[in-house]
């Protein structure tokens, strides 16, 4: 997929985990994107991670850290946090925060904090950011938090610092995973407001469940998910149906599907980490998914309320 990591007027600077792009919204559909450089370097660096099999580093999530820019990056099934710093454009492997952890559950909040998590048992994991070392490469601060009593499987984990508030997905008592399916966001979101002291449950949210149909394309499950401004964001993954809740209340404003700009038709949304929201100062947020089926990224650009 791809992150973006600023803007200036209409213009995004945007990622994905091996080029940038630039993307102008005051520009008709379809010519709004420019190709910028490739991020990576691989005469320079024959041993970067995102070189290897088995699809390990295709989910970047932009961030800035000490006022410079990073670039964390997970894989198909997860795995470790690939952190890169960058020179000039190119993008050179930092660190890695492995994946002890196991299960499906990887963030990369605002502030730096990354947080990881098993599937079905142990505690969660808070990285806190720790400044930089002397080659400029970003430290952590590793402690482990008590997972919610709520979950019996957790999903995906989305920490908002501003607010301290954690939406977590996975499966609950009330709504289990009925056939030991992996790697999904579950069937529950809830909200924890003070996330990080008392704990309290803002809101739950039932997402949506039905793996019945023989076409998975009308199987309806949530594979991934993401969080800006006042939004809740759902992608499903057969269908690639994008649904918005209020992140103030849990309550669903809308969905849609793909548009006639690119035939009514993507291909699935078919990892963890495959959609991240941005907040722009006009109070839109811009949408960007996988599109499996013809290796692009959809951009979604959602107006705002009112």
């Amino acid at each position: 997929t791809a992150s973006v990591a600023g803007e200036s007027g209409s213009v995004l600077d945007v990622y994905t985990s091996r080029d940038r792009f630039r993307v102008d919204l005051s520009q008709p559909v379809g010519r709004q994107w420019t190709w910028v450089a490739s991020t990576l370097d691989a005469a320079a660096n024959p041993r970067d991670p995102r070189l290897g099999d088995n699809f390990p580093g295709i989910a970047p999530r932009m961030v800035t850290l000490a006022g410079r820019r990073f670039m964390a990056v997970t894989g198909m099934y997860a795995g470790s946090i690939d952190i890169y710093r960058f020179e000039g454009e190119v993008a050179v492997f930092s660190t890695s925060i492995p994946a002890g952890d196991g299960g499906w559950a990887r963030d990369v909040a605002d502030d730096g904090t990354l947080w990881t998590a098993d599937e079905g048992e142990g505690p969660i994991t808070r990285w806190g950011f720790a400044g930089l070392d002397a080659r400029g490469n970003p430290r952590w601060a590793r402690t482990a938090v008590a997972r919610p009593k709520e979950f019996e499987q957790l999903g995906r984990l989305l920490y908002d610092p501003a607010s301290d508030s954690m939406i977590v997905t996975g499966f609950t008592a009330s709504h289990p995973n009925p056939d030991n399916t992996w790697g999904v966001a579950g069937r529950e979101a809830i909200r924890y407001d003070d996330w990080s002291t008392q704990r309290k449950i803002r809101w739950r949210t039932v997402l949506p469940w039905d793996r019945k149909a023989a076409e998975p394309r009308r199987q309806a499950f949530v594979k991934a998910v993401a969080a800006a401004g006042d939004s809740f964001f759902t992608a499903e993954s057969g269908s690639a149906r994008i649904a918005r809740y209020d992140r103030r209340t849990g309550r669903l404003r809308e969905s849609w599907l793909p548009g006639a700009v690119v035939g009514a038709w993507s291909g699935w949304v078919d990892f963890p980490a495959a959609m991240t929201a941005h907040a722009r100062p006009d109070g839109s947020t811009v949408v960007l998914v996988e599109e499996n089926g013809n290796g692009k990224v959809l951009l979604y650009h959602v107006a705002a309320d009112g």
